[in-house]
């Protein structure tokens, strides 16, 4: 074989790799409904860019016809009385708001046709479709004509890195009781204010009983939280509280609001602090 035989045939298999690529390519692009051109005109050239968490799968869950973000989140619940919207417990998910020029009936076709699988349900809200897109379990409603809500359930091996990343550095109100415990935390990006980064979690009660049998409650749970959180923050600034409800600011400037709710046996804590965009 001559050498410009060799020459045309390693140029023509350069060629079939790079034609495969391609379509591999554009195939990918056509299935998410986002290209390069997409993603940088709705992000980009605008504030939503600050407001989406960096770790949510954008390429394979994309946001349609977005003019705004109002805010992302990512949550973690392992409380064992809750189920997710796919009966999964403990469960992870990624919660976002956004803007849309689209109408419910456009966003919903346009999910339906990237779904690898649809889920069906009998007794299914008219607002809301479901489906799978490669490892996620997708939810999405429209109530009205331009405001999407957006659930991503992620399995166990990305829940556990995604929580390496954004929990890393997670404030908590401290307060230290046998019969209390953390059953979800959030971590969230804010398009209010200028941009505010939030963290929840919540604490689920026990109630202790009658541990010694003489028909009368030992402790009242309630009380006694509301006196550690009294005891340890009552010196910080800003600091009141009304009604069941805590607020003070903490020496990094973040805003604290916990609330006590015996009713639901939990005690529900939001800290937020501005963004540096």
């Amino acid at each position: 074989m001559n050498n410009t035989k060799k020459i045309f045939i390693i140029l023509a298999l350069i060629s079939f790799v790079l034609v495969f690529v391609a379509v591999l390519i554009i195939t990918n692009l056509n299935k998410t409904g986002l290209t390069n051109t997409d993603f940088l005109s709705n992000n980009s050239q605008s504030t939503s860019q600050h407001f989406l968490i960096d770790q949510y799968p954008i390429k394979a869950v994309s946001l349609y016809k977005m003019t705004k973000i109002e805010s992302s989140k990512f949550y973690y619940n392992s409380d064992s009385g809750n189920t997710s919207a796919f009966n999964e417990s403990p469960y992870s998910y990624f919660n976002l708001v956004y803007e849309t020029t689209a109408s419910k009936d456009e966003v919903f076709s346009y999910y339906r046709k990237i779904f690898d699988k649809e889920i069906k349900e009998e007794f299914s809200n008219p607002e809301s479709i479901k489906g799978t897109i490669d490892e996620y379990n997708i939810e999405i409603t429209q109530y009205g004509e331009d405001t999407v809500y957006l659930q991503v359930y992620v399995n166990k091996d990305r829940s556990d890195d995604i929580k390496k990343d954004l929990f890393a550095y997670f404030p908590m109100v401290e307060i230290d009781l046998s019969y209390v415990k953390v059953d979800e935390k959030s971590y969230g990006l804010l398009n209010q204010n200028g941009g505010e980064l939030e963290y929840t979690h919540y604490y689920t009660v026990t109630d202790t009983g009658d541990l010694n049998v003489d028909k009368i409650d030992d402790i009242d749970e309630f009380a006694k939280i509301q006196s550690v959180i009294q005891e340890k923050y009552k010196n910080n600034a800003d600091y009141i509280f009304e009604d069941n409800i805590f607020e003070w600011t903490s020496d990094k400037d973040e805003k604290y609001t916990v609330e006590l709710s015996p009713n639901h046996e939990r005690v529900y804590v939001q800290i937020r602090k501005l963004m540096s965009l």
